[in-house]
């Protein structure tokens, strides 16, 4: 099959869980594209400005170097096309993206994908949610589902043009200590997208699980999330 993951902010992705995944796909012998859709300055600034206002102390990287573009280069050796491009909304992004026929398109970003481009790429669209779906969607969704739940938990969904609204392929809950903290949560929960992508490609569900219902969250602030850590 033809795959396509959709990710932000070059410049600055290292994260682990993208090249493991991503080896994987190429291990079952299917073609990866990668896309970046936010490249320029302000996008980074705008990210940084508005986690800042919410306390949740996020630093960016005093240098940008080639030690923090190790996603980039591993997909370079690994031979996969790196398209960096503006804004994945606009009309431009997606007739590319519509262009590459890809049968699956696996998305890790920020931001909402537009109808224009849900009905207009072509492909099944799939994200990993960081929570119990369809209970808590939204922003900061680790934080909530955790002071929700007592949980920490994901969901594989198919995106729609709504907000965290498209039928469920699966849910997983994931072994937490009690000693564990929201970073310790990510790290775990990352280290987790590799295997359920796995699993989907190997054996695509045609069933899905409806997803109507629950509440939609914004960003917790850092003095919340603060305060419920004190409950670890």
């Amino acid at each position: 099959m033809r795959l396509a993951f959709l990710f932000n902010y070059p410049m600055v992705d290292n994260i682990n869980w993208k090249k493991v995944a991503i080896k994987r796909c190429l291990d079952l012998g299917h073609d990866v594209d990668v896309f970046y859709g936010k490249t320029h300055l302000l996008e980074y600034l705008k990210a940084y400005l508005i986690k800042r206002k919410f306390g949740n102390g996020v630093v960016l990287p005093k240098k940008v170097g080639i030690s923090k573009r190790k996603n980039i280069e591993f997909f370079n050796q690994k031979g996969i096309s790196v398209y960096k491009i503006r804004k994945f909304n606009e009309q431009k992004s997606i007739v590319k993206i519509a262009n590459g026929k890809y049968d699956y398109l696996f998305v890790a970003i920020d931001h909402i994908l537009s109808k224009e481009f849900v009905e207009g790429v072509k492909s099944r669209i799939v994200n990993v949610h960081y929570a119990r779906l369809p209970e808590i969607r939204g922003m900061n969704a680790i934080e909530w589902n955790y002071l929700v739940n007592r949980k920490c938990e994901l969901t594989l969904h198919y995106i729609d043009s709504g907000i965290d609204t498209g039928a469920i392929i699966t849910k997983e809950e994931i072994n937490i200590n009690k000693t564990d903290g929201f970073i310790e949560m990510r790290q775990k929960l990352q280290d987790k997208i590799p295997i359920v992508l796995e699993q989907f490609l190997k054996e695509p569900k045609t069933n899905s699980m409806d997803n109507r219902g629950g509440k939609l969250y914004t960003y917790m602030h850092g003095d919340l999330q603060r305060i419920i850590k004190k409950g670890f």
